[in-house]
């Protein structure tokens, strides 16, 4: 047990890098020639991505970037990502990612909330990067430039011995906004490391494994799930610019990928592709997924088509910077309907309203502690006081533990249903949805009615090829719903329901839909 933060005591693991860099020069130290990255074209090793990352530290240097500096950047799935990700770390800087689809009000908002300094960009985001004047300095960052630093001779070192702090920021990643303005979650170079370290011994990743990323590296799945893990173990991380399932089986064969992370409606569409069956696909070892249920048909089929595959169900936030709660590999199927049970390193209690811890199969809110959950939110003591308490972040999921101490997570507190006083947890209904053959995923949200309060309308995406009607779902829901808890209305479609860059639902999306489209 150790003190982080001043106030919170928690497990911590012992022999440690102390910072994000230091990982990075311990894995540059032990395995200089091993392959660190492979982007497109570009291949670097471990020595090779540190000499990119010292000279990318001198340009932050010569930028003005000191200790405590805010660099926001800019960048898609990409070595450059990486590289600015370390050089941040060395100066001892705090990284702002922002998501590139965000536009430029978006931008502005959280370069002036943050107070970034310097802002490294793709040309091909050009133009969302708004005109600060003198308040914003910025850097255009290509792979032209890329192998620019990647070639120069000599060693270039930056200027600055840097101390950090485990407990200082490293990264100021803002949630997804899917309600109101985002808030930055500080995540400690402690916090980070720890979550790297927990990916590794949860999922047995190995020496020299190969860590696919097609979750966007401006999210906490990229960062912590994707690419902190790989200098650990001396692996590769194998970049995904966009997630395209045909390509991406092709290259996750070609690169012999060990490990990725996705949500499930990725591997659902793995499924659709024919090349699953004929790729050598068998040094995929590890999939985690998370976001959402996975179907148990889906489970079935990839045991099927990968028998040499591990699911695991990873629940996890931008506050726990990753997962907190896992469902075993072994309890995949049988589990399906729970996240799983939480790691070693964590505590995780289930609070009724009065802040007292549910009983066995009582519902309430997820409280989670650990040393990788965030201090707080930047600039933002209200938020941080009501969401954090005692060392527990305030998740706003409701669940219940069963008997066997595994969690089934019921529904976001704010999505709740409530019809003519019965509680509904969107969640139950949604996986009884996804049990119907050709079902691809589901939503259920609450349509407003002056006599009820709420009626419930499912939104239902199908695979490709299928053809499933409203009476045939009704049919499954009533067979295993209180009646109460069955859809009264439908829409059906095959176009994907939204979710945000970490691959959350966006419900209240779908609530707008069902506002503006009286026909719904």
């Amino acid at each position: 047990m150790e003190s982080r933060f001043g106030t919170r005591v928690v497990r911590c693991y012992e022999n440690r890098p102390k910072s994000i860099y230091a990982m990075l020069a311990d894995a540059i130290a032990k395995w200089p020639t091993a392959e660190a990255v492979v982007d497109g074209d570009i291949r670097l090793s471990y020595s090779e991505l540190g000499a990119c990352v010292n000279r990318f530290t001198l340009r932050l240097e010569r930028c003005g970037v000191r200790p405590g500096h805010r660099v926001a950047v800019l960048v898609e799935n990409s070595t450059r990502f990486l590289c600015v990700l370390y050089a941040v770390a060395r100066i001892g800087g705090i990284l702002v990612p922002i998501n590139t689809r965000e536009k430029a009000p978006g931008i502005t908002y959280l370069l002036d909330h943050s107070g970034a300094s310097v802002l490294v960009f793709s040309p091909r985001f050009g133009g969302n990067v708004p005109d600060l004047g003198d308040a914003l300095m910025t850097i255009e960052f290509d792979d032209q430039e890329l192998l620019r630093l990647a070639n120069l001779q000599g060693e270039d070192l930056p200027s600055g011995a840097y101390e950090t702090n485990e407990d200082d920021t490293a990264i100021l990643l803002y949630t997804s906004g899917t309600t109101g303005r985002p808030k930055g979650a500080k995540l400690s170079h402690a916090g980070l490391v720890m979550a790297a370290m927990n990916y590794v011994h949860l999922f047995g990743m190995e020496g020299a494994d190969r860590s696919g990323v097609p979750a966007p590296m401006s999210h906490v799945t990229g960062i912590t799930g994707g690419i902190l893990p790989m200098p650990l173990v001396g692996g590769c991380v194998l970049i995904v610019p966009e997630f395209k399932a045909a390509a991406f089986l092709k290259f996750a064969a070609d690169e012999r990928m060990n490990v990725v992370v996705m949500v499930p409606a990725m591997y659902s569409l793995c499924l659709l592709q024919p090349e699953i069956h004929s790729l050598d696909l068998s040094n995929w070892r590890i999939g985690a997924f998370g976001g959402a249920p996975m179907a148990g048909s889906t489970i079935e089929a990839l045991n099927d088509v990968l028998p040499g595959l591990k699911l695991f169900n990873a629940y996890g936030a931008t506050e726990t910077l990753g997962a907190l709660v896992i469902c075993p590999s072994s309890h995949a199927l049988a589990k399906r309907e729970t996240i799983g049970v939480p790691i070693p390193m964590a505590d995780v209690v289930i609070m009724n309203e009065d802040g007292v811890e549910c009983e066995i199969g009582e519902v309430g809110e997820l409280w989670l502690s650990a040393a990788s959950v965030s201090a707080g939110y930047w600039e933002d003591e209200a938020a941080t006081l009501r969401e954090f308490v005692g060392g527990f972040w305030k998740s706003g999921d409701l669940g219940a533990k069963d008997e066997d101490g595994f969690i089934r997570l019921l529904d976001r507190k704010k999505d709740m249903l409530n019809r003519g006083g019965f509680k509904i947890y969107s969640a139950e209904v949604e996986q009884v949805i996804m049990s119907v053959p050709g079902v691809l995923e589901a939503a259920v949200v609450g349509n407003s009615c002056p006599v009820l309060g709420e009626r419930i309308h499912a939104f239902v995406t199908l695979e490709d090829g299928h053809d499933v009607v409203d009476r045939t779902l009704w049919e499954a829901c009533s067979a295993n719903l209180s009646d109460y808890k069955v859809p009264e209305s439908w829409t059906i479609s095959y176009t994907p329901l939204p979710r945000n860059a970490n691959g959350k639902l966006i419900k209240m999306a779908l609530r707008e839909r069902l506002q503006s489209d009286p026909q719904i």
